[in-house]
């Protein structure tokens, strides 16, 4: 890999100020402690080598690096260790032209313990560790750049030429990737590089267009056709017969960065790569497109039934809304009814029955009652009746979608998934007519009960395959049923790392987080420490009176007494005088007076 992808910023900034640093890092990298102040006096005679001396400690904390010319350091840094100093920052311009900076560099080095970057040891923890992130993530040689140069900051090594820096990283990049490029073409068998090899041929005689570029365009409709087209291109996909090869010793961050390579790459392009790449491509690409292609089918799925139902339902309430004033006036004509029967004045039911047929004629009544029953729906009717008609649109594709799809399921899904084994015997089957309704292997929702069986022993075959395919929404939504050829509606178990790769990653990551790859000695220490803190505690409970247990509710409750308010010393009442002024110099001064008043207090 070439190394000019630096770009002109990184360039700029590397070993560099790249302008006023922030309050925060100035108190992070050129604060000096008691022991730092104390060096400096020590190894420095005189303001302008006292100045320059903490400048450059506080320059290779900052950058990592001793700058050529250690006062071209921006102006708000010199007034932030002038004042921490007390020193005038004009002395600054004579300790440009001294030659004690070369050997304050290199006390610096020696008392806080900076070494070059050209050590073994330092050396090979940094290949180590940009290896390591090079293999696990897909990240960009400029980001493993800034990343290689904070890491060398923070383990105090001297940062090389930028040049030097980016070769190292474009080289260690490099390998991790003809790793992962061997490791891939080296699963497949040679039928399975045959078949990726022709993804990148026309499709057919006379035509421009590959098969790889068919398949890696999704679907863009959500109808019966498009989905049925969609099932038709995840069964061209796995006929290729990667979609199941064992890829977890592998990082999925690489595998993806491929697939999404492949994905947007002009099939000449991928066709010129060397064998070994050019193989990890495919592989990446078809092993990945499996997933992403089942994904599709779901999405569209669940678009579709959703679908048919909301439209089904709007169309319902639409149709519902113009029955309203038959259906008000067949309620009003009850409502006069019935109140007779609220009346007080009236005991005997035939005077009731007698009273009420007075105000509505008993026609009007039995006329009120039956518009009522036809117009008035229960509260979980969903217009079932109306989602019964885009039953031709379902059996367009529900066959192949059970044939296709490996459903999977918790304990929680295995009626449901009885019942889609069940559903797919039927499918074969060109009438249904009898089916017992105790049966077994249906287990119908109630408020499709009315539509499944509309009559003893008969079975509706429309109404029960839309009853199934609504429960199986709902289960794939709920994660009792899914799909582990499926990324989307996949079972999340499977996001949990197994302990095989587990202990085949844990090196790696425990150095990229600095952790002991065994955890008993972190657990054993976190123990002690609590358990110290708990005797502790406890030894001192009985003679602490802020702290007590008392009985809440039948249990036991521990009770801290609230703490009182400590007075504000005058040195600290003193520090707001001057945060309003906003000039750097007069704060920093400000807090350095307060810091050295309180010192011996603090000792």
């Amino acid at each position: 890999m070439p190394v000019d992808f630096l770009t002109e910023e990184q360039e700029q900034r590397y070993g560099r100020f790249a302008g006023e640093p922030t309050q925060e890092q100035l108190e992070k990298y050129f604060q000096l402690d008691f022991e730092a102040r104390d060096f400096i006096a020590a190894r420095a005679h005189g303001d302008e080598n006292r100045l320059g001396f903490a400048l450059q400690l506080g320059t290779v904390r900052f950058l990592g690096t001793f700058l050529p010319d250690p006062t071209d350091v921006p102006a708000g840094v010199v007034r932030y260790v002038a004042s921490l100093l007390r020193i005038d920052p004009a002395c600054l311009s004579a300790y440009g032209v001294s030659e004690t900076r070369w050997d304050h560099a290199a006390r610096i080095r020696e008392r806080f313990h900076y070494r070059d970057f050209t050590e073994p040891a330092a050396y090979f923890r940094l290949l180590r560790w940009i290896y390591a992130r090079a293999w696990v993530a897909s990240q960009s040689p400029s980001m493993l750049f800034d990343l290689a140069t904070a890491w060398l900051v923070e383990h105090k090594s001297l940062l090389p030429g930028a040049s030097v820096l980016a070769r190292v990283v474009a080289g260690v990049r490099d390998r991790a990737s003809a790793r992962l490029w061997r490791k891939l073409s080296g699963v497949l068998s040679r039928g399975q590089r045959e078949r990726l090899e022709a993804l990148l041929t026309p499709a057919g005689k006379g035509e421009r267009q590959t098969l790889l570029d068919r398949l890696r365009r999704s679907p863009t409709r959500s109808n019966a056709r498009a989905l049925a087209n969609a099932l038709a291109r995840m069964r061209q996909v796995r006929e290729m017969g990667v979609h199941r090869l064992d890829l977890a010793g592998l990082p999925p961050g690489r595998v993806a960065a491929l697939a999404r390579f492949a994905n947007a790459a002009r099939a000449q392009a991928i066709e010129r790569m060397p064998a070994d790449r050019r193989g990890a491509t495919l592989l990446a690409f078809a092993h990945t497109l499996a997933r992403t292609a089942c994904d599709d089918v779901l999405d569209m799925f669940d678009d579709f039934v959703a679908t048919a139902f909301g439209r089904a339902e709007r169309r319902g309430i639409k149709s519902r809304m113009k029955t309203l004033p038959e259906l008000d006036s067949a309620a009003l004509k009850l409502r006069e009814a019935c109140l007779v029967f609220l009346d007080p004045r009236f005991t005997d039911i035939a005077r009731m029955r007698e009273a009420a047929f007075a105000r509505v004629p008993r026609v009007e009544v039995e006329e009120a009652l039956t518009a009522i029953g036809n117009l008035a729906r229960p509260p979980d009717d969903r217009h079932y009746e109306r989602v019964l008609k885009g039953y031709p649109n379902l059996r367009k594709f529900l066959p192949q979608l059970l044939e296709s799809i490996p459903f999977d399921g918790t304990a929680a899904g295995s009626r449901v998934l009885g019942e889609l084994g069940a559903l797919k015997k039927l499918e074969h089957r060109r009438r249904v007519t009898h089916l017992e309704a105790d049966d077994p292997a249906f287990t119908v929702p109630p408020a499709w009960r009315a539509y499944v069986f509309p009559c003893p022993g008969m079975v509706d075959r429309h109404a029960l395959t839309f009853a199934l395919v609504d429960e199986l929404r709902e289960a794939l939504y709920r994660r009792d049923v899914f799909v582990n050829e499926s990324t989307r509606w996949g079972d999340p178990r499977r996001l949990l790392i197994d302990e095989k790769a587990w202990e085949t990653e844990r090196p790696r990551l425990c150095r990229a987080l600095q952790r002991e790859p065994a955890p008993q000695a972190a657990i054993a220490a976190l123990a002690a420490e609590l358990d110290e803190a708990y005797r502790r505690t406890a030894a001192n409970m009985a003679s602490n009176p802020a702290v007590r247990v008392e009985q809440e509710k039948g249990r036991d409750t521990l009770v801290l007494t609230p703490l009182d308010a400590l007075p504000e010393p005058p040195s600290l009442r003193a520090v707001p005088q001057f945060l309003w002024h906003g000039d750097p110099q007069v704060v920093n001064a400000t807090a350095a007076r307060v810091c050295e008043r309180e010192r011996p207090r603090r000792r």
